[in-house]
């Protein structure tokens, strides 16, 4: 029951994850959000016993595509105002 509600968390946790990297804000929640769906697949992989591999991919690389742009976004630099004109 506690690995249902994770995933409910998780599920709620990745559509705001998406939100964040899609305003190019907060790279570090996302980052986060990542790892924890990489977590999230690994241990449904060992509660099911490496049954549903297949499955389980795209959540996999969601996690790891997540983790990318999060690094992505990590080392941009923030961006300006540009200066006002009269």
């Amino acid at each position: 029951m506690a690995f249902g509600f994770f995933l409910l968390v998780m599920c709620g946790l990745g559509i705001a994850g998406g939100v964040v990297l899609f305003m190019q804000k907060a790279p570090k929640f996302a980052l986060v959000v990542g790892i924890l769906q990489l977590i999230a697949e690994v241990i449904g992989l060992v509660i099911l016993l490496g049954a549903n591999i297949i499955t389980a991919l795209p959540g996999l690389l969601a996690g790891v595509f997540v983790i990318i742009a999060a690094i992505g976004y990590l080392n941009k630099p923030a961006a300006t105002a540009p200066a006002p004109t009269m």
